[in-house]
């Protein structure tokens, strides 16, 4: 397995002290290690640093440390079971699309009779990479309904697969998305015989199947999580309204802990579009007085297929849906998708590997991942967007970019003790002069380096004398094997 190779410091505040007093050891990790399956070489770290007075163990610290600030969370992917996983710093796994037979009429394929094999692997491939996962409910089985995206004609064969699911994974999917995209005719019953508003009769309307999936999957797992039914087409003029759709199915009762919706923006369109979207999906919350955690669990460059957005601005347009999606609130963003067709936010494809998506996306995480968004992003004079970040120890940062741009470039004055940024393609550029050329690209404006990862324990247990205090990093969930050296001092502590 291709390791990422750190080196661990250890410093020590103050190096001279007396017994019984507290002293402050800090290690720090640089680089920090990869987040994400080999090769991944961005993110932050994962695993224990403990830390050592001679051959006693004085305590251990979790990494990350950072996670005060924007947490790693925020990112997610949906990948094929067809093609490689995916380098990235991705947190979450979404099941739908691009899987190998893992949907209810995959599974459930008659009554009482249920082929787990392939949801098996699902769970087992993800689960090793430290994911957390999403599991889709959808598509009917022929035995139980008329169609693949029609209601079943029985509740008892929606909660007799719901149950059987639950109880196979519990404590393994942790969530669990009801339908996916309801409020389209295509995946959510047939045009000629349903409407896209609500439930459609009795029991077999969505609020109804989300009400009692709700109920099963809570009975058997307390601490699975549920999303609602996520609906694309949250932009104004859209014949699928999302706003609407939602409106209705919460006011029919549908239940959920975390409210899930689809950011596609209308095509053609710009990654800063999502503001209005987000709005609308916040507005229909205030309105039914829903106070959930936000997710986007489904968006890549547009609504349509075409036009595909030009190669060049795809790695800023990806950049920005995360900085502006983390700006308004929502907690975690599942881009769509790792190998899909190109109009689908493709990052990988067969015949040339990886593409500028890749980086992008591990640079943007770094980005964000441990800072702290001071305030509100601003649009300022000239189309400028700004969001400004702080960091531990005096680091500050500001993204920066010109909105809508289709290509032109603009001079910005950035801040005054900037010396350096960053582009979407993880190169750092050093400034002078207080001035810097942007386009639609966003890039990273700092005060330095982005700090390197650091674990703090705060300690009374020296004892007296010159002690031997060593930090040990014994590597990350995928470069088990990555260890730095261990770092060590002297504290010398007096009677």
């Amino acid at each position: 397995i291709p390791q990422t190779t750190t080196s661990t410091t250890v410093t020590a505040s103050p190096t001279s002290a007396t017994y019984g007093s507290n002293v402050t050891l800090t290690a720090t990790l640089s680089p920090a290690p990869a987040w994400g399956p080999p090769p991944s070489t961005t993110g932050t770290a994962t695993g224990v640093m403990i830390f050592y007075a001679g051959a006693t163990a004085l305590g251990t610290v979790i990494f990350p440390s950072t996670q005060s600030g924007i947490p790693s969370l925020l990112f997610g992917l949906t990948q094929s079971s067809y093609n490689p996983i995916a380098p990235v710093a991705s947190t979450v796994e979404r099941s739908w699309d691009y899987q190998t037979n893992i949907t209810w009429s995959d599974i459930n394929t008659s009554s009482e009779n249920y082929t787990w094999t392939n949801l098996d692997n699902w769970v087992d491939k993800y689960l090793v990479l430290g994911q957390d996962l999403v599991y889709t409910i959808g598509k009917t089985p022929a035995w139980a309904g008329p169609y693949p995206y029609a209601p079943p004609i029985s509740l008892s064969s929606w909660t007799a697969f719901v149950t059987a699911l639950a109880t196979r994974y519990a404590g393994r999917i942790k969530y669990y998305e009801i339908w996916n995209e309801p409020n389209s005719y295509a995946t959510w019953c047939d045009a000629a015989t349903c409407t896209t508003n609500g439930p459609i009769s009795g029991t077999t309307g969505l609020a109804n199947l989300a009400i009692s999936a709700y109920s099963i999957i809570k009975g058997i797992d307390a601490s699975a999580v549920v999303l609602s039914p996520p609906c694309n087409s949250w932009y104004t003029g859209s014949a699928e309204n999302g706003a609407t759709w939602m409106t209705t199915f919460v006011a029919d009762g549908g239940v959920f802990d975390i409210f899930g919706f689809h950011g596609y923006i209308n095509n053609p369109g710009q990654a800063e579009d999502e503001s209005n979207i987000v709005a609308n999906v916040k507005n229909v919350m205030s309105a039914a007085s829903l106070s959930v955690p936000i997710w986007d669990t489904e968006a890549g460059w547009y609504s349509g297929a075409q036009p595909v957005l030009p190669i060049a601005r795809q790695p800023g347009f990806l950049a920005k849906m995360y900085i502006i999606q983390q700006a308004l609130g929502v907690a975690r963003f599942i881009w769509y998708q790792y190998s899909a067709a190109p109009q689908w936010g493709q990052m990988w494809n067969n015949s040339t590997g990886d593409n500028a998506n890749v980086p992008a996306y591990n640079t943007v995480y770094n980005w964000l991942t441990g800072a702290t968004l001071s305030g509100s992003c601003t649009l300022t004079i000239g189309s400028v967007e700004t969001c400004n970040y702080t960091r531990p120890n005096g680091y500050v940062a500001q993204a920066v970019w010109e909105t809508n741009s289709t290509g032109s470039t603009y001079t910005y004055t950035y801040p005054a003790g900037m010396t350096q940024y960053i582009d979407v393609t993880g190169t750092v550029h050093s400034v002078s002069g207080g001035t810097v050329t942007i386009g639609d690209a966003p890039i990273l404006l700092g005060n330095g380096p982005i700090p390197a990862y650091s674990a703090t324990l705060s300690t009374t247990a020296l004892p007296l004398g010159a002690n031997s205090v060593t930090a040990v990093y014994g590597g990350d969930a995928y470069d088990a094997t990555s260890a730095s050296s261990p770092a060590t001092m002297t504290v010398t502590v007096n009677g």
